[in-house]
């Protein structure tokens, strides 16, 4: 996936912390545990859920259902391209969309 032992570290520990996250240790294995979502957590993300929403809903009104949903798979599929070209983590990218010979603006 490209992230860090210590990155997912920094990200969980304040999820913990403000008990958004439990994280229950496997008895059999002292390196291994397992995160579930809690209480406190489930209505954060239920909170949250109209934030995230919102601006997607602008997206897909503007663009259309069927060019949201290609919109969708293009970002999928160059994410996976991405993880599978460095997965370690991709450093900045440069792109120049001006001068792409395949751009046909009704297929995007």
């Amino acid at each position: 996936m490209g992230i860090s032992k210590a990155a997912v570290t920094k990200m969980l520990t304040p999820l913990i912390a403000d008990q958004l996250l439990a994280k229950e240790m496997d008895t059999a294995d002292n390196r291994s545990f397992t995160l579930s979502l809690t209480a406190k957590g489930q209505e954060e993300l239920i909170a949250l859920t109209p934030t995230y929403q919102a601006p997607m809903e602008t997206v897909r009104d503007g663009l259309g259902k069927k060019r949201f949903k290609q919109l969708i798979k293009l970002l999928a599929k160059a994410n996976l391209l991405l993880n599978q070209a460095h997965p370690n983590g991709a450093g900045p990218i440069e792109v120049d969309c001006d001068d792409d010979e395949d751009d046909d603006e009704d297929d995007v």
